[in-house]
């Protein structure tokens, strides 16, 4: 969530890197300095976001990675109790525990499709800005800037598989997929 404020917070600033009003009497040298001077400072923050997310990255991927295993084997094992005869209290709990499994694989995998997202619109926010009237030296900076938004932030586990909300309908999908298995099994066998 951390990382995903600082992009809004960095989008924002790249489309408003304008003069404000109380800065348009500057001479044009002036001007460009300070403009070029909010650049650096905006590529500086992207840095640093760039960093803190490849920290957090490093520092979570087993856990991410063992809470996503855990939790779609458990939704697997949990829907295969479906199969069984259970007082209507049993079912209520049993809903309740797989509604909560899903909620623990279903959040990280948002906030991971956030933060993608939040990093793909800052090449909009980019052009979203006053660049075409500045300086070469400006747009060289921004072009830089671009080649490195070209590649969105994605949060992986031990870089098997990302965190978005495509894995977690694949991995909803998977759990459904066993216990029709399991079903049908149980169902040859009687």
């Amino acid at each position: 969530m951390m990382a995903t404020t600082q992009f809004e917070v960095l989008n924002w600033k790249m489309s408003h890197l304008a003069l404000r009003p109380s800065e348009e009497h500057y001479d044009p040298k002036e001007e460009e300095i300070i403009i070029k001077d909010r650049l650096n400072k905006c590529l500086r923050h992207y840095d640093v976001i760039l960093r803190y997310c490849k920290e957090v990255q490093e520092t979570t991927g087993l856990s991410l990675f063992a809470q996503y295993s855990t939790g779609a084997i458990t939704i697997c094992i949990s829907l295969s109790s479906f199969l069984i005869p259970m007082t209507h209290e049993d079912f209520v709990i049993l809903v309740c525990y797989i509604a909560g499994m899903t909620v623990e694989i279903f959040y990280p995998a948002y906030l991971g499709a956030e933060l993608t997202e939040k990093s793909e619109n800052l090449i909009f926010s980019v052009y979203c800005g006053d660049w075409i009237s500045r300086p070469e030296s400006y747009k060289r900076s921004l072009r830089l800037m671009l080649e490195r938004a070209n590649k969105p932030v994605v949060i992986t586990c031990l870089k098997m598989f990302e965190l978005s909300l495509i894995t977690f309908t694949s991995v909803m999908k998977s759990a459904y997929s066993f216990f029709t298995l399991l079903k049908c099994l149980l169902e040859r066998q009687q």
